[in-house]
């Protein structure tokens, strides 16, 4: 196989894996939110509708600080899994109080969502880990 031909083929298959890990994160959310607001959509279309639209937001906020996340995971050759589910479990709770609640870090500011997004960030990055194959797995 060519360099290029593989430098594509990994690209492929990271995209591909965070594409699961954001559809994972999106579920465990869209779960948590259900759960704790109490309600149950009607129709299977408000399900889906509503799972659509979290799901581009969630792809659109983490393409870059998730590539990044790699990046630097893979350069310090920090042990996968673990440190992916870490990741994913920090990126969630740090966009949503940079992009929606600007850079308050306090703690009187964390609350119940932030939480709800640690987890689904925590099943996203364990989910990133498995779709790509598990690296690092020793055989």
């Amino acid at each position: 196989m060519t360099p290029w031909a593989r430098f594509v083929r990994m690209s492929m298959d990271g995209m591909a894996a965070w594409a699961m890990a954001v559809a994972v994160a999106t579920l465990v959310l869209l779960i948590g939110l259900f759960s704790l607001a109490g309600i149950m959509p009607d129709s299977p279309g408000a399900i889906a509708g509503f799972f659509f639209a979290v799901l581009v937001y969630t792809a659109v906020l983490s393409a870059i600080p998730a590539t990044l996340a790699v990046w630097t995971l893979r350069l310090t050759h920090a042990p996968r899994g673990w440190s992916d589910a870490l990741a994913g479990a920090l990126m969630g709770p740090i966009l949503s109080h940079a992009i929606l609640g600007g850079f308050d870090f306090s703690p009187e500011s964390f609350k119940l969502a932030d939480i709800m997004l640690a987890v689904a960030g925590a099943a996203g990055g364990i989910a990133y880990w498995y779709f790509a194959g598990r690296p690092g797995r020793r055989v």
